[in-house]
C-alpha cells in the first residue's frame, strides 16, 4: 500500500494472467493525495469496528472481521482483493487500533461521527475518512474472469476512474484505449501484455505510477524526461567528480548508502578563518534506509544518521579530541535532493571536469 515518505496511500490494481491467481500477478499502482482537514478529526467513542467500510474517495472498500483487515480496490468493473492485515493487540492505544500487513501499517482511529473512522497508513501525511456502509459494492459479487482481455479493461478502467492527471500529461485515455485494446487477444502472453500496460502509462512520465508483474518477475516504473541525460547515463561518474574534486576526505555513507555527507574543501567562496564549514549531503531516496521495512525502524535510522552527521561531525574534521566542539564550523549546508530522472540540475554544474 506504499513506501515510505509517500504523499498519499498507493491506489493498487493486482491482476491475474492466463490461469495465475488473481492478486499475485499485476499491480497498477498511482499515488494521489488525500486532503483532510486536522481541524475537522473530532475524536468519539464509537461502537465496534466490525463490519463494512467505504473510503470518502480513493475507491476502496474495507471489510473488519476481529483481529482481521482486508481492503479492495473497486472499480465499475471490479473489485480486487489488495491488503490483508492482522490487529496488533499490543501496538493498541486508547484512540487507535492498529492492522498490520505485509508491507503496510495502518491505524484506525474515531472519526467526526459514530459511522465513521479515519484510516492512516504509517508513511502517509494525511488521513483517508472511512465511512460505514450495510452493503458491498455491487462488483464485489460478482467474479470476474482471468483473461488477458479483462486483465486489461480492468487496468484501463482503474486509470480512467482515478488518475487525475490526463489532461496535464496531455494523454487522451481513450484514444490509447482505441489504440491498445486490439492488440490484446484471448492468446496475448503474461509478458505481452505487460509490454501493451507498460506503453500505455509510458507517455505519462509520472513517477507514481507503476505496473509489478510478480508471476514473470518483470516491473515498469514511469519517470519524467531528465533535464541532462548526463545524470541518468554517469551518476557514478558524478559522484567520482564530487569526491575528487570537491569533498575532501570523499563521502560517507548513511541508511545502507541512500544518504551520503561530507565537508567541501575550502575555497574563494569560503571563510578562510573556517575551512570545511561548508557540508554537502546528498539525498540518493526517501527509503530503504533499514533493512527492517518497518516505518518506525527506517525513521530510527535516518534519526541516527542525522545525529551522526551534525551533532558529531567532528569525526569527519580529522581533528578528534582536540576540538570537541568542531561541529559548530559547519555554518551551511548543501543539500542535494537525489540524482532522479528530471530531478536535479547537478550535471549542467559538472561540465568542463574531464567525463
Amino acid at each position: 500500500m506504499g513506501r515510505i515518505f509517500r504523499l498519499g496511500p498507493h491506489l493498487a490494481l493486482l491482476c491475474g494472467m492466463g490461469g495465475i491467481p488473481l492478486p499475485r500477478t499485476f499491480s497498477a499502482v498511482l499515488v494521489l493525495v488525500a486532503v483532510g482537514s486536522a481541524s475537522a478529526q473530532t475524536r468519539t467513542y464509537p461502537r465496534s469496528l466490525d463490519g463494512l467500510w467505504l473510503t470518502d474517495g480513493y475507491r476502496e472498500f474495507l471489510e473488519f472481521r476481529g483481529d482481521d483487515m482486508r481492503s479492495y480496490e473497486i472499480t465499475a468493473l471490479s473489485c480486487i482483493p489488495v491488503v490483508m492485515a492482522t490487529r496488533k493487540i499490543e501496538m493498541r492505544t486508547v484512540d487507535e487500533i492498529v492492522f498490520v500487513g505485509e508491507d503496510d501499517t495502518l491505524r484506525i482511529s474515531p472519526g467526526p461521527s459514530p459511522e465513521t473512522r479515519w484510516l492512516h497508513a504509517d508513511g502517509s501525511v494525511s488521513n483517508i475518512l472511512l465511512r460505514r456502509t450495510d452493503f458491498r459494492p455491487e462488483p464485489c459479487g460478482q467474479p470476474i474472469a482471468d483473461t488477458p482481455l479483462t486483465n486489461y479493461q480492468v487496468f484501463w478502467e482503474t486509470f480512467a476512474e482515478n488518475y487525475p492527471f490526463f489532461t496535464l500529461r496531455k494523454v487522451d485515455w481513450l484514444a490509447v484505449d482505441e489504440k491498445s485494446r486490439p492488440q490484446v487477444t484471448p492468446k496475448t502472453t503474461p509478458e505481452e501484455l505487460f509490454q501493451i500496460l507498460s506503453h500505455m502509462i509510458e507517455p505519462l512520465y509520472d513517477a507514481h505510477t507503476a505496473i509489478r508483474a510478480y508471476s514473470i518477475r518483470q516491473g515498469f516504473r514511469g519517470y519524467r524526461p531528465a533535464v541532462d541525460p548526463l545524470q541518468r547515463k554517469s551518476a557514478a561518474r558524478i559522484t567520482e567528480i564530487i569526491e575528487t574534486n570537491y569533498v575532501r576526505g570523499g563521502l560517507r555513507y548513511y541508511c545502507n548508502k541512500q544518504l551520503q555527507f561530507g565537508l567541501l574543501r575550502s575555497g574563494p567562496t569560503q571563510n578562510p578563518r573556517l575551512p570545511d564549514s561548508i557540508g554537502y549531503l546528498r539525498i540518493h531516496s526517501f527509503s530503504r534506509y533499514s533493512d527492517d521495512r518497518e516505518l518506525a525502524k527506517q525513521l530510527d535510522a535516518l534519526e541516527t544518521a542525522l545525529d551522526d552527521i551534525f551533532r558529531d561531525s567532528v569525526k569527519f574534521t580529522g581533528l578528534g579530541n582536540r576540538c570537541p566542539h568542531q561541529w559548530r564550523r559547519l555554518r551551511c549546508l548543501w543539500c542535494l535532493h537525489r540524482l532522479a530522472a528530471g530531478g536535479t540540475r547537478l550535471p549542467r554544474l559538472l561540465k568542463g571536469h574531464p567525463q
